[in-house]
């Protein structure tokens, strides 16, 4: 059960992510019900320690969600970047400097027109890649995982049925790799052999005409 909640380890497939973010939206909809607009403008109840760490629970849960999903596709720097600035967006927010900073920025962003480039870059870099079918095989983030099974997400709760059968698989593929690479040496060593033979006869012809002339 913990090694579901590890973030350090683990891949997503695209439906299994989509559990998160609908627990992200349902997660972000609580906290306005908890803590509604006029409860937020009181910084006692804004920085009270129980809405921080139910905050800082969801926050962690679809971080793990998210650095899965890249996982899947092979690579995490997305994830982390992305994580981080979630991470300091909600930081900045959490201050009155730091909103006054963000609200200057927002409008510089939007009237010098790189905000849409940003967003573009935005979409292509990070979106994009969540969107995408992830590994068919195994990568050095662990086995695929299968469906909605959440099981499936890290090694220590993958089940063995099916970990079973990927691992058959690469054992079959390991023994395709040797047979192709056996075939491979030998139609080199047989081209090898056509080579010397000709450059034999070529060798004799040569010294042939040389003794006639």
């Amino acid at each position: 059960m913990w090694a579901l909640l590890d973030i350090r380890q683990g891949r997503a497939n695209r439906m299994q992510f989509l559990l998160f973010v609908l627990f992200y939206v349902a997660f972000a909809a609580s906290i306005k019900m908890i803590w509604p607009t006029s409860v937020m403008l009181d910084p006692k109840n804004h920085f009270s320690p129980v809405r921080m760490l139910y905050v800082s629970v969801g926050f962690y849960i679809f971080s793990v969600g998210l650095l899965r999903r890249y996982r899947d596709r092979g690579s995490q720097w997305q994830g982390i970047l992305l994580v981080m600035w979630f991470a300091l967006q909600a930081f900045l927010i959490s201050t009155k400097d730091g909103m006054a900073v963000i609200m200057i920025a927002g409008i510089f962003l939007e009237f010098s027109g790189v905000g849409i480039i940003l967003r573009i870059v935005f979409l292509l870099v990070f979106v994009w890649p969540l969107l995408r079918k992830g590994d068919p095989g195994p990568n050095e983030y662990g086995y695929p995982p299968v469906g909605m099974i959440l099981g499936t997400m890290t090694r220590a709760t993958y089940p063995p049925g099916l970990l079973a059968r990927y691992q058959a698989q690469e054992r079959e593929n390991d023994k395709d790799a040797v047979v192709a690479e056996e075939a491979y040496k030998k139609r080199l060593e047989g081209l090898y052999g056509q080579s010397l033979k000709q450059t034999e006869t070529t060798f004799t012809e040569t010294q042939e005409f040389k003794g006639r002339g």
